[in-house]
């Protein structure tokens, strides 16, 4: 496990103490859509995969506790856009959920077994391509967790995207630059930002997996996609009530980790952007914040 899953491991508040190596679903994966990525008006709740023709193998030996074929009534929450789909059950109370496989899986097949595989990728349910869509369930606690906390190391040069940064205070939205002035307030923090796919660079872009946001060498706000849990109805981030899917994202790659209080003076942001694989994108901007 590389430093940067070590320390999302370490953050029990938001992330359950199952964490233990998983395998790869598909031999020589490759990721082409990350969680928390924004998704047909929600948060995704799991990771999009492409790779080998070999099969399907479970994360973990499991009991496939739900099996669907396409258009099949799925219980609630699992989405049937997934296609022909399974649900193995774990020890711990996790759940690996695994969509667009080619065909149904076999009705006789109560157990996979790890390095066995038990489907095939395809392109069922509501996907342009063939896909494996992995997710990671935590029944006890009711939270989908990102697979990537606990799946082996995946080796990816490529850093974020930080294409802009705004500040808004609800009145207008400031272009943030090198030596612009500002008048003190509240204000929301808008990034645009995205993270590359290791399979298809020009495929599309994904969501990182963190920002930080510091103010004078203090961190002020910071958004993870560690896990995500339901609240009143709704997916936020864990850890941070009330972030719905709307408050985060202002658009498609437009990303909104929190609002800061800026106070008359010289101001030094930086914006620390990561992936899950540990590389960092920083951005530095000094400003004046103005009385009025």
């Amino acid at each position: 496990m590389c430093s940067f899953q070590l320390a999302a491991a370490l953050l029990l508040f938001c992330v359950p103490s199952f964490l233990q190596a998983f395998e790869w679903p598909l031999k020589k994966a490759e990721i082409v859509a990350t969680f928390g990525e924004n998704r047909h008006g929600d948060f995704l709740k799991g990771i999009e995969l492409i790779g080998s023709e070999d099969g399907v193998e479970p994360v973990e030996g499991g009991e496939i506790i739900f099996s669907s074929s396409y258009r099949t009534n799925l219980p609630h929450r699992l989405n049937a856009g997934l296609g022909n789909m399974a649900v193995l059950q774990h020890e711990r109370g996790i759940r690996s959920v695994y969509g667009h496989l080619d065909e149904p899986v076999e009705g006789d097949k109560i157990f996979a077994e790890r390095g066995v595989s038990f489907g095939r990728v395809g392109s069922s349910g509501v996907v342009e391509g063939r896909f494996l869509y992995l997710q990671v369930i935590d029944s006890e606690v009711a939270r989908f967790v990102n697979p990537l906390l606990s799946l082996p190391t995946f080796r990816d040069v490529s850093k974020p995207v930080i294409e802009g940064i705004e500040l808004d205070n609800g009145k207008r939205s400031i272009l943030l630059s090198e030596g612009v002035r500002i008048p003190r307030g509240n204000y929301s923090v808008k990034v645009t930002t995205w993270d590359s796919s290791s399979a298809l660079a020009s495929f599309r872009p994904m969501a990182p997996y963190s920002i930080k946001l510091y103010v004078n060498g203090e961190e002020r706000r910071g958004l993870s996609f560690e896990s995500i849990a339901v609240e009143n109805g709704r997916t936020v981030p864990a850890g941070r009530t009330g972030m719905t899917f709307n408050r985060v994202y202002a658009d498609k790659w437009k990303i909104v980790p929190g609002e800061i209080t800026l106070q008359p003076g010289e101001i030094l942001l930086e914006l620390v952007v990561s992936d899950f694989s540990g590389n960092e994108t920083v951005r530095d901007t000094r400003f004046a914040v103005l009385v009025e």
